[in-house]
């Protein structure tokens, strides 16, 4: 295959009916992919890598691509993966169809590579100009997290090196290793034996702004598959209490199926049923720290679900606020005298960072903000530009990692409740 400039037809279409199902699926792509993975029998481990490669690329591009088929009569989805790996590769107009040349050469004119891979609105939205949305558009590092319970990062990469994938230390996060070209990971002894887990740089540092110690009673508030979940569980060394809520039973199984792998026994995983309620309650004015890393737009980890630029909707924005507006009313209780409130979002708008937690410091006056870099000093990080007048701003095209926003908030000394310790 490497010989020939482009694949042959039976893999171009299934890369295009496979980035269609992800177009049109509710879900995550990368969902979509692993479903493809099991059911078609062609695509065995060798190939794998391209079809995934390929796919999440055209979603990447998609403004670019449907831009290129407006130009090609009788345009099918084949069509548009021909013209990504056409443009990708470089391949001139008058390769095999010069018509899928010419539709490149258009759409580069009219999108300029960059700007057509968003809808308008999202790219007015966005902060960096083309720049940012050209960082929005790359392909993204694999990054790992070693798991602290149970090795250092030194002997993960050396573990990693056995097994014939080469990696590097992160620059900021102390358990990151980046891998200097993808690999299929999850087949690796490491991986069944718990000794690492998928995790970008910054979703690792936002668990490291919650500076849990041994004891702590923590609460994940939407813990989800639970990746900063089993990362503040590293950092307790396995002790206290940490209760994950989430909404969704299914995510939170995925979560008791890593913590079962990653050695974890403290963690305590609560459905927000009428019981899980029950127990949030009982923890009112009792947590050492509470997470809200909450729902929200996404804009910070497009490089990674570019399926997102197209599902999002402008109206979307006023109802994913509200709803994080509601989680922090929500858990800010819990937070007891002298306890931290660290609030996350994966989220390049400002609506859902900086503006959430201004008007959330006005209306609860007995939380401050607390320095996130001061935070990150004492977890043996350097802050330099990771932090923004105080709270943790991040993005692909300034730093190299997903886009986050954290703000740090700690409540006042005053008399408050306590919690039981379950």
């Amino acid at each position: 295959m490497q010989r020939d400039p482009l694949p042959p037809p039976w893999l171009v279409h299934a890369c295009a009916d496979l980035y269609r199902a992800c177009v049109e699926a509710p879900g995550a792509p990368d969902k979509v992919i692993a479903r493809a993975f099991r059911e078609d029998r062609r695509l065995v481990d060798e190939l794998r890598g391209f079809v995934a490669d390929t796919v999440q690329g055209m979603l990447r591009a998609r403004g670019f691509l449907e831009t290129a088929m407006r130009h090609v009569g009788g345009a099918r989805d084949h069509h548009a993966a021909l013209v990504f790996l056409k443009a990708r590769r470089g391949i001139p107009a008058g390769t095999r169809d010069a018509a899928l040349g010419r539709a490149i050469e258009a759409a580069e004119r009219e999108t300029g590579r960059v700007d057509g891979f968003f809808p308008a609105w999202l790219r007015e939205a966005l902060p960096g100009g083309v720049e940012g949305l050209r960082a929005l558009t790359a392909e993204p590092p694999v990054t790992l997290r070693a798991n602290a319970l149970r090795l250092t990062r030194e002997d993960l990469a050396e573990w990693l090196w056995d097994e014939g994938i080469e990696s590097r230390p992160t620059e900021h996060s102390p358990w990151g290793l980046t891998l200097d070209r993808r690999a299929n990971i999850f087949r690796t002894d490491a991986f069944r034996e718990g000794a690492f887990e998928m995790q970008d740089e910054a979703s690792q540092l936002v668990a490291l702004l919650c500076a849990p110690r041994r004891g702590d009673i923590i609460v994940d508030s939407c813990a989800g598959a639970g990746g900063k979940t089993l990362a503040l569980s590293a950092m307790t060394e396995d002790t206290g209490t940490l209760v994950a809520f989430d909404t969704a039973s299914f995510r939170l199984e995925a979560l008791r199926e890593r913590a079962a792998r990653a050695g974890i026994r403290s963690l305590q995983i609560a459905p927000l049923d009428a019981a899980g309620e029950a127990r949030r309650l009982r923890l009112t004015g009792g947590a050492d720290i509470v997470l809200v890393d909450a729902p929200c737009s996404g804009t910070g980890v497009l490089r990674r679900n570019p399926d997102i630029a197209w599902k999002l909707r402008e109206d979307d924005l006023p109802r994913l606020v509200a709803e994080q507006e509601q989680l922090l009313r929500t858990y800010a209780p819990l937070v007891k005298p002298g306890g931290r409130l660290v609030y996350a979002v994966c989220s390049l708008l400002a609506p859902e960072g900086t503006g959430q937690i201004a008007r959330f410091l006005r209306d609860h006056p007995e939380f401050r903000r607390v320095d996130a870099g001061g935070v990150l000093k004492t977890c043996g990080v350097r802050p330099g530009t990771l932090v923004t007048r105080g709270d943790f701003a991040v993005d692909p095209l300034r730093h190299g990692l997903d886009g986050f926003y954290a703000a740090v908030l700690e409540r006042g000394k005053q008399a408050g409740g306590s919690a039981v310790r379950e």
